[in-house]
């Protein structure tokens, strides 16, 4: 899905085997496929907290880490992972709403992505594109009927019955940043979601309560755990970022979804202080190709990084169990949540800093004489 994967995966790998007798540092890269292939083991346990978001996921990403550090061999030694009561009795901490709980984190890293998305409840239409004039207008205000020209004008092949656009006032701050960011970028003027007010997180209900020609603005997980349980489920509004390459006649159209996503996930820019990773999307940026593809996909750039935090005392055992959760086979779980993975450039910055102070993987001879 990421940019590079294997071709990072495999000259990595190679450059292991090589590099495993060599005083200076493997580079990030390297350190970044022993994490894949071969797991840190400390003696001990960690407990962990993870959001509702990757519900589903969660014993195979926590009780994973018993299974790989099994006490097997000397470098298998028995490491093992616990679901926290609480926030406050977690070592290490996931969080989509900001909240990780009381203790000083020691370590902080981009885990998983989501993103923000525009929602109406339109039972009698199949699509919404929005022009990114239309789009600033509907969060902010200024466009209230679905009638309005410039809706109509990005939707030839659909017809939008006349009444207002109610939009629901609850959505997430990382939602209204993320969204009008992009819009801004898009339009070259400010856009600000002023309609919308930031709430901690958001529930089901706030699409579940959506009336008919209303529209909120919540993240991309809320809606596809919706989707997932809906009879019937509800338009994302895609954005028209410019002209198709092979058509200047028709407007190319973004959608929220694991595409779009993935390829905006490749313009985040890391920015590191001590074992603090911040990823921040930059949309001058160009997308990557995904692995193996010539031209990269179109970017839904209204994304934002959900975050880890190794917090409370540092100490190897933390570290280990967070190396574990980063390690580049667990994006497959991920990938089996409301969530999506990070790119792999941002992986391997995250994996850096969460890796401070442990030692390198033990490679197993065999390996490294192949």
């Amino acid at each position: 899905m990421f940019a590079k994967i294997a071709k990072y995966s495999a000259l990595a790998l190679a450059s292991a085997a090589l590099l495993t007798g060599c005083t200076p540092p493997p580079p990030p890269e390297v350190l970044a496929a022993w994490a894949e292939q071969y797991p840190t083991c400390i003696e001990g346990s960690a407990s962990v907290s993870l959001p509702h978001e990757v519900i589903d996921a969660q014993d195979g990403l926590v009780y994973g880490v018993e299974t790989s550090c099994n006490g097997s061999t000397d470098a298998l030694v028995a490491m093992s992972a616990t679901l926290a009561d609480s926030i406050d009795s977690a070592n290490i901490v996931v969080s989509t709403d900001g909240n990780f709980g009381t203790k000083p984190a020691f370590a902080s890293v981009p885990w998983a992505v989501d993103a923000a998305v525009l929602v109406a409840n339109l039972p009698n239409n199949s699509a919404l594109n929005l022009s990114p004039a239309a789009a600033a207008g509907i969060i902010d205000g200024s466009i209230t009927d679905w009638s309005d020209p410039l809706i109509a004008d990005s939707n030839p092949n659909e017809t939008f019955e006349p009444g207002p656009i109610a939009l629901t006032a609850d959505s997430t701050q990382n939602a209204m940043d993320a969204f009008s960011g992009w819009i801004s970028f898009l339009s070259g003027k400010t856009a600000e979601a002023s309609k919308f007010k930031a709430m901690p997180s958001l529930t089901q209900d706030t699409l579940t309560n959506l009336p008919v020609g209303g529209v909120a603005l919540v993240p991309l997980s809320l809606k596809a755990e919706f989707d997932f349980n809906a009879v019937m489920p509800m338009i994302s509004a895609s954005i028209i970022i410019g002209k198709d390459p092979s058509d200047e006649n028709i407007d190319l159209a973004v959608a929220a979804d694991v595409v779009g996503v993935a390829s905006a996930a490749t313009q985040m820019i890391t920015t590191r202080s001590g074992d603090d990773v911040t990823a921040l999307i930059d949309h001058s940026v160009a997308p990557l190709p995904p692995a193996g593809a010539d031209n990269a996909d179109p970017a839904y750039g209204a994304i934002f990084s959900v975050y880890m935090k190794l917090v409370g005392e540092d100490n190897k055992i933390t570290r280990a169990v967070g190396l574990y959760l980063m390690r580049q086979d667990e994006q497959g779980l991920i990938g089996s949540t409301y969530l999506l993975p990070v790119a792999e450039a941002t992986r391997i910055e995250a994996l850096s800093a969460v890796s401070t102070g442990l030692p390198a993987p033990v490679i197993p001879e065999e390996d490294v004489n192949q």
